[in-house]
């Protein structure tokens, strides 16, 4: 599996004056402000503050590389976020720290859900690495027993998806790009495949319970049943 960052070097940046021009409106005076405005609050209004600061650090990304080509870290009250260049990408890639810490703090709540649905990104997240298939991380997480009795639909959905994929991996031409490319086989997913084929149907039949009039999930459901190959590649990480 390819590498979804390469990090040359590294230098750390604190501080708000590290982050060049700032104005009145600049993404991190924003983040700031809701960092500021969660302190004292309660647990799930913090929560909520902090994924909403979360998505404007995002806007803090930089298209250009720090003075080492590595990474920058900003330091925004008591919080640290990363920024790690990419030199795929040609630009920076932040993080999360901000979704990271309500997911740790906010771990089996609603609140806490909703963040890590946020993190869990498909194609290659920011939790991808080379050394575990990410469908493989993915599912690691979400059976943690506090977030599988959560029962949040969303994560069921994410869940479905990823057992889906491992099944779908095991079934996919010896020359998928994807699979070849990174020097991979169908036979090196077979092992647990039908297991998953089968945790994914349990998923998919959670999700029509909760509504019956998602033909999407229908479809999915019923190619399962019949052993048919859904081509899904949501939760597999085969690029940048």
């Amino acid at each position: 599996m390819q590498t979804r960052r390469i990090l040359i070097s590294a230098t750390v940046f604190t501080g708000l004056a590290a982050q060049g021009p700032i104005t009145q409106n600049s993404p991190q005076i924003q983040v700031q402000r809701l960092l500021e405005q969660a302190d004292g609050k309660e647990p799930a209004e913090w929560a909520k503050l902090l994924m909403d600061a979360d998505a404007e650090a995002v806007k803090m990304e930089r298209r250009t590389p720090g003075r080492c080509c590595g990474y920058r870290c900003a330091r925004i009250r008591q919080y640290t976020l990363t920024f790690l260049w990419s030199e795929i990408g040609a630009r920076e890639i932040y993080e999360h720290d901000l979704l990271k810490t309500v997911v740790r703090a906010r771990q089996g709540t609603e609140i806490g859900a909703q963040a890590l649905a946020r993190l869990l990104q498909p194609g290659c997240g920011p939790l991808a690495n080379e050394w575990v298939p990410y469908f493989k991380l993915v599912l690691d997480i979400l059976e943690f027993p506090p977030w599988q009795n959560v029962n949040d639909t969303e994560l069921t959905h994410i869940r479905a998806e990823a057992y889906e994929t491992w099944w779908s991996l095991s079934r996919a031409s010896p020359n998928e790009p994807s699979l070849r490319d990174n020097g991979l086989k169908p036979q090196d997913f077979l092992d647990g495949a039908e297991e998953a084929r089968l945790k994914a149907i349990a998923a998919y039949r959670e999700l029509t319970a909760k509504d019956p009039s998602d033909r999407q999930v229908a479809e999915h459901l019923q190619k399962l049943l019949s052993s048919e190959d859904t081509h899904q590649r949501q939760w597999y990480c085969f690029g940048d």
